[in-house]
């Protein structure tokens, strides 16, 4: 989810990185309604729509604890 960047800036960032998932564009009130306060934020969201991990900021520390946050919800 993209809050304040234009849409021209983010297009420009998904294709330098090729990123294949979706990106929200003016998502404002999502990041309101989770209260993100700082970018980047990470929400890993279960099957039944339970926040499982936050995080915000990042930590390449953290990217196998993510992954095996990801497949434990798997």
């Amino acid at each position: 989810i993209n809050s304040y960047d234009t849409k021209e800036e983010i297009y420009e960032f998904v294709n330098k990185h090729d990123i294949k998932y979706p990106v929200l564009l003016n998502g404002k009130s999502i990041a309101k309604e989770y209260g993100v306060i700082g970018f980047p934020t990470l929400y890993i969201i279960d099957e039944s729509g339970k926040v499982i991990y936050a995080q915000s900021g990042f930590n390449e520390a953290t990217i196998l604890e993510i992954e095996k946050i990801i497949k434990n919800a798997l």
